[in-house]
């Protein structure tokens, strides 16, 4: 099941590095101004055909904050260097059709 849009707009994922990242140990790539809409499978495939994607090198202790819709991927390591990261995700809003969140804070 896929969130509705007005949800998936209104969320922040919060990447905190635990480890250095970058090309060789599979920093998180991404495909800028991707965020706006749920991308069909063959949009996504084309995209990562045409698109330029950007390397999200971070450093340890570093935060990386994106938006989930952003079409993203890592690849493998190749210099066997860890790339330990903790996802966030945060939401304002209730999750749809009487699904609860695990842990919820209102602040």
């Amino acid at each position: 099941m896929i969130p509705p849009l007005d949800y998936l707009h209104k969320a922040v994922t919060v990447r905190v590095h635990l480890d250095d990242t970058d090309e060789k140990n599979g920093a998180l790539r991404v495909i800028p101004k991707t965020h706006f809409s749920i991308l069909a499978h063959d949009e996504i495939n084309t995209l990562r055909e045409a698109a330029e994607s950007k390397c999200c090198k971070v450093l340890k202790g570093g935060a990386h904050l994106m938006k989930p819709l952003t079409l993203h991927a890592s690849s493998k390591t190749v210099n066997e260097k860890h790339r330990r990261v903790i996802h966030l995700e945060f939401n304002c809003l209730d999750l749809p059709e009487g699904l609860e969140w695990l842990e919820r804070e209102r602040i």
